[in-house]
């Protein structure tokens, strides 16, 4: 049975959906709304509530937009690498292989996050393989950047010559992004 509280609650809430020029209801309390308050129905309009806030991974993107944030061309095809710019990661095998890559796909590019002792080597082998135009060194990139860019990208590139710590948490950030990872068998290839 209805409380004081509860009719002096269902009474102020007539008057407030009386006074609004707009009120928003779940879906599946937009007709019970329309009839008990006697509302018109261009008034009052269901919204999806599903108890959750879209996030950075599922948000709308402006893939084009994003990679030009990066430096690429809006309709470029984008490779990306996280981690380290050492030896251990194969860093320089990505170089070689966009090289080969680049003559079937010209529009291929490669990001590079990450700092290392092969930062500034890598500029020059990429010139020398006449890729210099398809890479960009992007250093650290703060998450939610990162995010982004990973939701714009192909592909997650791995080439590693051995395994290289935090592996796992790179690959578990292009699973977040639904990005496959193209790794080598001295990479995390058991997470693929």
């Amino acid at each position: 049975a209805p409380t004081e509280l509860s009719l002096q609650i269902e009474k102020t809430e007539r008057e407030v959906a009386r006074q609004a020029d707009l009120v928003l209801t779940p879906d599946w309390l937009k007709h019970k709304a329309l009839s008990e308050y006697a509302l018109d129905d261009l008034r009052v309009h269901a919204v999806a509530i599903e108890g959750r806030v879209a996030t950075e991974w599922d948000c709308e993107l402006d893939v084009g937009r994003v990679k030009q944030e990066f430096g690429f061309g809006p309709f470029d095809r984008l490779l990306t690498y996280v981690g380290p710019l050492e030896y251990a990661a194969g860093v320089d095998l990505l170089i070689e292989a966009l090289a080969h890559v680049h003559r079937r796909a010209a529009g291929m590019r490669v990001a590079y996050v990450g700092a290392g002792s092969m930062y500034n080597p890598l500029h020059d082998w990429a010139a020398q393989a006449g890729v210099g135009h398809a890479i960009r060194l992007l250093g650290h990139v703060p998450y939610a950047p990162l995010v982004r860019l990973l939701r714009a990208s192909e592909a997650l590139v791995l080439p590693s010559r051995q395994r290289v710590e935090q592996d796992e948490g790179v690959v578990d950030l292009a699973r977040r992004a639904a990005l496959p990872v193209i790794t080598t068998h001295s990479g995390p290839a058991w997470l693929v």
